[in-house]
């Protein structure tokens, strides 16, 4: 026999290729919170210059120091050609990255796993692209490999710039966004995550949790550099319940549950998941100074790695970028200033300050702490101190930029003092302008001054201002929630509305809810709950969503661009109550309604009262005395089936059963279903005194796949207390038309 065998088996191992241990996943989203610097006339966040190399160079140079070749980045449809051409003509490293692209720009980090599942052949790490940190890749992949447990999750503790600033954090988020971290110390189990939005007023902890870890540390201080590594098996989960959307808000507590709790892992099929038998933990077990962990009763394992010292932080706000840049350039080693550029000798660069390639300065000039990019051309007698200037930018004579940030193309005209404000790709700053705390960016159609938050409103939770966004008019119209006395502040929210995480409630029954309505008084705040104050700003929020229905939509010089989709004539309220919604929309926009009410006094109320006008006025129809579950329209009657907080009455079953007779009483080819109702981001939640359940975004969109609907529009209520469940409107019609 031959010590070496024919080709044959040479040519069956080079077909099955090298093996991948860890895929990497990079994602490279849209940046909410780095607006207006990803605006379509910038740049996508990925390729933000970062001490003037795009700020996803800094991940790649991680991962291929790591040693990690197989890499994917998934990115959204609108920064797709831009990152495209980055990683084709200008990345130069040895990675050779596959681009993957998100045509829903609207679903959360887990969706977009899902949306991969079947590239996703290995262990994975998912991290993001605006990360940076000094941290030798192997000292967290071998930490990963020695534990092996369901995923590690990175975290850090930001350190202090020379600003005073902590570097690295979300520093334009208010406190709400601070985390609770719970950590087993001895081999630091990763067991507990909330955010002070999720809590009440006091910080509970689940007796299964302390019973499974009786000792557990609670770190305040700790920031998620969203860089994890995942188990195979992971993906599958995340195939299968399509109610995760969201790495961080989801996926995570999802699994740091199944350490403690065995329901959980039974309803979640987790032992059958773990298929691929770990060798590494075979061959320990052999060992005379291995210690077996008891663990085999709650399979899933989820570790923490803290990282203290050294520099790691994310660019994920508008100011956490800009501190990312000043600390990168301060530790730039390469040419602070390129050999391209053209600077007099009366001008003054410091040494903490970075120019790109072919800028012009001209003399008496003065850059300290800042970033120039390339083909910038800056006139005399400018100062520019803190700031940050992307490509092509045009800075004229005896300007003052301070603590800025403008981006491509942008033209800074004569003698304009700005301080801390964002200047979006290609605005011209007029001349003279003064300015602070302000953003400034051209929407597609025109220009825009976007004005702070402190220009015309406080920022507080108790707001007692509200706004709604007209896309078509581009404006942002404000409303007062309540009667202002003199001399009392206005106060306003524009914090996102926050995530309710209710996941694992199942097999609740649903009563009767006229007992408890019977109670309630018949007027607008006990319609609302005690939330009367909301009332003007829902119906302003209603009234913009429906007019692309009912008016059109319209451009430039009011001239109409899209007719209206339905006919005005008949409309139907369910769910009524006194009649809030057909006072004051339906009537105002219909020729006639009638209204669905189970609760007797209210329809009382409604006839004698609230609507007296209208019924004199002819514009009331019916009045139906019953409950959705035995509501049943006249076939074609309706141009518009309004459903307002009320189908959280009615079972799944139900619902399904009330949408397929509503589609019958819609006017042929043109009538829709609107629904208008509170959401939660998981699952059910459901309220015992009420009487009600909170569903999901996604468990209402199978609800309406189920009646034969189909969702042409969708939106998000803005502007509501912050303490309130977030509240979604969908304009439906039948999948037929």
């Amino acid at each position: 026999m031959l010590l070496f065998d024919s080709g044959k088996k040479k040519t069956q191992q080079t077909q099955q290729g090298r093996y991948a241990e860890f895929q990497a996943i990079v994602l490279a989203g849209f940046g909410n919170y780095l607006y207006p610097l990803t605006e379509d006339n910038n740049l996508p966040k990925a390729l933000l210059p970062i001490a003037n190399k795009p700020m996803i160079y800094y991940v790649l140079d991680w991962l291929e120091r790591a040693g990690i070749f197989d890499v994917m980045i998934i990115a959204q449809q609108s920064g797709e050609q831009k990152i495209s051409s980055y990683i084709k003509n200008i990345y130069e490293g040895k990675l050779k990255p596959s681009l993957e692209v998100v045509r829903d720009e609207h679903g959360g980090t887990a969706d977009v796993l899902r949306s991969v599942k079947d590239k996703i052949r290995s262990d994975f790490i998912v991290v993001s692209c605006d990360l940076i940190l000094d941290l030798v890749p192997h000292e967290f992949l071998d930490y990963h490999r020695r534990e092996d447990p369901a995923f590690t999750a990175f975290f850090y503790e930001p350190s202090k710039s020379e600003s005073g600033n902590v570097t690295g954090t979300s520093s334009s988020k208010d406190d709400s966004s601070k985390l609770f971290i719970g950590v087993e110390p001895t081999r630091s189990r990763f067991v507990y995550i909330k955010s002070r939005d999720d809590l009440d007023q006091e910080l509970t902890l689940r007796m299964s949790l302390l019973w499974k870890f009786p000792r557990v540390n609670i770190h305040t201080t700790l920031q998620d550099a969203h860089l994890y590594i995942f188990k195979r098996w992971v993906i599958d989960l995340i195939a299968q319940r399509k109610s995760i959307s969201s790495v961080k808000e989801h996926l995570v507590p999802l699994l740091l549950k199944c350490q403690y709790q065995k329901k959980l892992l039974e309803m979640e099929g987790i032992n059958k998941r773990k298929t691929q038998e770990n060798f590494q933990k075979r061959a320990l077990e052999y060992s005379t100074t291995w210690e077996k962990e008891d663990d085999d009763e709650y399979p899933v394992r989820c570790h923490i790695y803290i990282f203290k010292n050294g520099f790691c932080g994310r660019g994920n706000t508008v100011p956490s970028y800009c501190e990312l840049n000043r600390h990168m350039a301060k530790m730039s080693t390469g040419n602070r200033v390129s050999l391209t550029a053209e600077i007099p000798q009366k001008a003054q660069v410091g040494n903490d300050s970075m120019i790109g390639e072919h800028t012009k300065i001209d003399e008496r000039t003065s850059i300290k702490r800042s970033t120039v990019g390339a083909h910038c051309v800056i006139g005399k007698n400018v100062k520019i101190n803190n700031s940050i200037l992307m490509d092509h930018v045009i800075v004229q004579d005896f300007v003052k930029l301070d603590g800025c940030v403008v981006c491509n193309n942008a033209k800074i005209e004569e003698k304009v003092q700005l301080k801390d404000c964002e200047v979006g790709g290609g605005f011209v700053v007029e001349s003279g302008l003064q300015a602070k705390n302000e953003q400034l960016y051209r929407w597609k159609d025109g220009y825009a001054l976007a004005l702070g938050l402190g220009s015309l409103f406080n920022h507080s939770r108790n707001n007692n201002v509200g706004y709604v966004r007209d896309f078509e008019a581009n404006v942002i119209r404000y409303y007062t929630l309540c009667d202002i006395e003199s001399g009392k502040e206005l106060c306003i929210n524009y914090d996102e509305v926050e995530e309710i995480d209710k996941l694992f409630l199942e097999g609740f029954q649903l009563e009767e809810e006229g007992e408890f309505w019977s109670e309630k008084p018949a007027n607008i705040d006990g319609m609302l709950g005690g939330f009367g104050s909301i009332s003007n700003l829902d119906i302003k929020t209603s009234e913009l969503f429906l007019s692309e229905y009912t008016r059109g939509k319209r451009g430039t010089r009011n001239m109409l661009r899209v007719p209206p989709r339905i006919v005005t004539k008949y409309a139907c309220d369910c769910g009524a109550g006194i009649g809030r919604i057909t006072k004051n929309l339906l009537t105002k926009m219909f020729d006639r309604v009638d209204l669905v009410e189970q609760t007797p006094k209210f329809i009382q109320h409604a006839q004698n009262e609230h609507l007296r006008q209208e019924v004199a006025a002819g514009k009331i129809g019916e009045f139906y005395c019953v409950g959705l579950q035995e509501f049943s329209p006249d076939p074609g009657r309706y141009d518009l089936i309004w459903c307002q907080w009320v189908l959280e009455h009615l079972t799944d079953d139900d619902l399904v059963a009330f949408f397929v007779r509503s589609k019958k009483g819609l006017r042929p080819d043109s009538g829709i279903i609107c629904v208008k109702e509170n959401v939660n981001v998981l699952g059910y939640t459901f309220d015992e005194e009420v009487c009600s359940v909170v569903r999901s975004d996604q468990i209402f969109k199978d609800i309406f796949h189920k009646a034969g609907l189909k969702v042409l529009k969708e939106s998000t209520q803005h502007g509501f207390p912050k303490d309130l469940f977030p509240v979604k409107i969908y304009a439906l019609a039948p999948e037929s038309y």
